[in-house]
C-alpha cells in the first residue's frame, strides 16, 4: 500500500551545531513526539485502538496496513521527526 511513497532520507550534521542548539533540537524532537501522540488521539477517538490492533498483525499485508495507517495519521511536519532519523542521540 505504501510502496508508492518513496522514502526520502533526511540527513543533517547536527554534531556541527553548538551544544545549546543540539539541546534545543532534542527538546523540539521530544515535543514533536508528544504532539504526534496527541494528534493521533485528536483526529479520531478510536485511532489508538486501531493503531494497536494493526500493530498486532505481523503478516506482510498487516505490516503494509500498519505502515500506511501510521503514515497517514501523522502530521507531515512530524512524520520524520525522530531522534534516530536525524542522527541525534
Amino acid at each position: 500500500m505504501s510502496a508508492r511513497f518513496a522514502p526520502t532520507p533526511i540527513r543533517a550534521a547536527v554534531q556541527k551545531l553548538p551544544a545549546d542548539e543540539q539541546a534545543a533540537l532534542h527538546a523540539i524532537l521530544a515535543a514533536a513526539q508528544i504532539m504526534d501522540s496527541l494528534f493521533l488521539r485528536k483526529v479520531a477517538g478510536d485511532n489508538v485502538a486501531l493503531y494497536l490492533h494493526l500493530a498486532e498483525d505481523t503478516s506482510p499485508l498487516g505490516r503494509a496496513r500498519f505502515d500506511y495507517f501510521a503514515m497517514k495519521q501523522q502530521p507531515a511536519v512530524l512524520r520524520f521527526a525522530t531522534h534516530a532519523r536525524c542522527g541525534c542521540s
